[in-house]
């Protein structure tokens, strides 16, 4: 409905006929969009991979020997830039030692976080406060599962002790090391997924696909409400942010966030656009005024975050003191503490950045205002996105040898506790002569079960692995009754499909192999391909071979130049 005005507008002024339809088959909108389902059976493959099959045959180190530049930046993106033999060492190991590793490569950047804080205000020749832009590096990055963040650490956080004392450090700091171990662990297991032949990976990209069709949903809301403000950051604070999540955005984004020149590219002013470049536009575009001003706004920013959680621990979260307001005036409490900080050391900032300053931090802190509305903005408008999606794509996997062997599928249970794949189900069954029953096992509340992350569920034994046993916490189990006692009629990845069909809502259906891959830009395709297959545009089929089964042959669309795999799969029935 966004695009109507729009497309009205084409249709007068562009008189061919077969144009007019292709445009009007390129501006699909995802609201008129029919819903489909994309199911997957599976019987006893691999879904995500365990550290003993990493372990077996070196299969961690052919994947790191396969993916090195990969493998280099996952270790400085997820690891914290720790070493990368260290970490292949410290996964291997019997202990802790890969959470210990992490810790460690985490104390760095926050005692660099302290150590400007304390030096506040800058005195004169400081080595904290210097007034070269190279000396303000980003050193706070984010991690390879954005929306399934490591458990929140306390500030200044340290384990006494090595491996060899897990015995005598205190109960809470053991419970924490375990569930940081879990997450570190997670993190590797799921990077080496990624990149096998496993049902993890097609999981993965089909929720990508879904994340590309919110992202439609969102860009037409964003329309619909006249909202102009700039995207540059995917990964935003939401409620599921921790402290350090919160920090990072700041720092990855302080030239968009602090500079005044950010507002021109929301009102549409085309020649703002190169200060997206963020850092390099830093160093480079800005003067060097305004570089330092924007610099010094962005880590008292930190500070002063750090300092409000500190004092609202246990009462709010962290998104909630990032976005809080004052109760006087209803602006946002975050940058007015800034500029408190900033009103202190005014002959300080004099020195350091030069008396130009104060233009260049007052216009900063507005748009840092500006910034943190629009956020809550689109986060809202992303939640809708997604509850409007819910009812256009589901992923439903099929896997009826669950209920038989529930020891085969920890990796299942474990993927319901990811953030990331909470809107993945499954179909389970369970054989009985007198009572069979087909089971529905989804996610409770995947939009608001902030709360659940899959490393509080973890157990110790020969390592941490999954807690089957506490499914029922996250997860809704609803049964279907079926009519015939044993699924296995025929072949198997048949009667697994059979036993799919109750749970299957979408008009459209594709049935796909686990080893599929699949990825975000075919999401965007969704909404252009999936009109083809109505009954006024025909599939038309064609084939050089003139013996072959009709059956057999390729469905070509009828006059259109779209091709693709993803075309390919969606068969519509042969009415001939």
């Amino acid at each position: 409905f966004v695009y109507g005005g729009v497309n009205e507008l084409l249709h007068k002024s562009i008189f061919n006929w077969t144009d007019r339809r292709n445009i009007g088959c390129a501006m699909q909108s995802v609201f008129s969009m029919r819903s489909v389902s994309f199911s997957i059976p599976v019987y006893a493959e691999t879904v995500i991979y365990s550290r003993d099959q990493l372990k077996a045959d070196d299969t961690l180190l052919h994947f790191t020997d396969l993916y090195q530049a990969e493998w280099s930046f996952f270790c400085e993106r997820a690891m914290l830039k720790a070493p990368q033999d260290a970490i292949v060492k410290a996964y291997f190991a019997a202990d802790r030692s890969l959470a210990r590793l992490w810790v460690k490569q985490w104390l760095v950047g926050m005692k660099r976080l302290k150590a400007r804080n304390d030096a506040w205000p800058p005195a004169a020749k400081s080595t904290v406060w210097t007034d070269h832009v190279l000396d303000y590096p980003i050193y706070l990055g984010y991690f390879f599962f954005h929306q399934d963040p490591p458990p929140e650490l306390p500030l200044g956080w340290v384990v006494k002790g090595g491996p060899a004392d897990d015995d005598v450090i205190s109960k809470e700091d053991s419970e924490l090391l375990d569930k940081l171990q879990y997450w570190c662990e997670q993190q590797v297991r799921w990077w080496a997924t990624m990149r096998g032949q496993t049902l993890g990976r097609s999981m993965y990209g089909l929720m990508e696909m879904r994340e590309a069709l919110v992202d439609m949903v969102y860009q037409e809301l964003k329309a619909f409400y006249s909202k102009d403000f700039v995207d540059v950051d995917y990964y935003p604070p939401t409620e599921r942010a921790r402290y350090d999540d919160v920090l990072a955005w700041i720092q990855r984004n302080r030239t968009l966030l602090f500079s005044s020149r950010a507002l021109g590219m929301e009102v549409g002013n085309m020649e703002e656009l190169k200060y997206l470049c963020g850092e390099t536009c830093l160093q480079h575009a800005l003067p060097k005024v305004e570089s330092l001003s924007i610099l010094v706004c962005s880590e008292l920013a930190l500070c002063c975050f750090i300092e409000e959680y500190q004092f609202h621990k246990g009462k709010m979260n962290a998104y909630n003191v990032l976005v809080q307001r004052d109760e006087e005036t209803g602006r946002y409490l975050l940058p007015g503490l800034v500029m408190g900080r900033l009103a202190e050391a005014m002959d300080s900032l004099n020195t350091l950045i030069g008396t130009r300053h104060v233009h260049w931090v007052m216009s900063g802190l507005s748009r840092f205002e500006v910034a943190l509305g629009n956020l809550e903005s689109h986060n809202a408008l992303r939640l809708k996105a997604d509850q409007i999606t819910e009812d256009k794509f589901q992923l439903l996997i099929g896997a009826q040898m669950y209920e038989q062997k529930k020891a085969t599928y920890p990796e299942i249970n474990e993927s319901l506790a990811l953030w990331k794949l909470r809107h993945v189900q499954f179909m389970t069954a369970k054989d009985d002569k007198l009572e069979p029953a087909s089971y529905w096992v989804r996610r409770r509340d995947p939009f608001t079960s902030h709360h659940i992350h899959a490393y509080n569920f973890g157990k110790k034994g020969v390592g941490i692995t999954f807690d089957s046993g506490r499914l029922s916490e996250f997860v809704t189990k609803t049964e279907i009754a079926r009519t015939w006692p044993r699924l296995k009629l025929g072949e198997g990845k048949a009667e697994n499909q059979n036993n799919m069909i109750n749970a299957l809502f979408g008009e459209v259906v594709n049935l796909m192999d686990m080893n599929q891959d699949a990825y975000y830009s075919e999401g965007l395709k969704l909404s252009l391909i999936l009109p083809m297959f109505l009954g006024d545009r025909a599939i038309r089929i064609e084939s050089s071979d003139k013996t072959a089964s009709r059956r057999l042959l390729s469905f070509i669309p009828d006059e259109e130049s779209t091709r693709g795999f993803m075309a390919s799969r969606f068969q519509r029935r042969d009415n001939t």
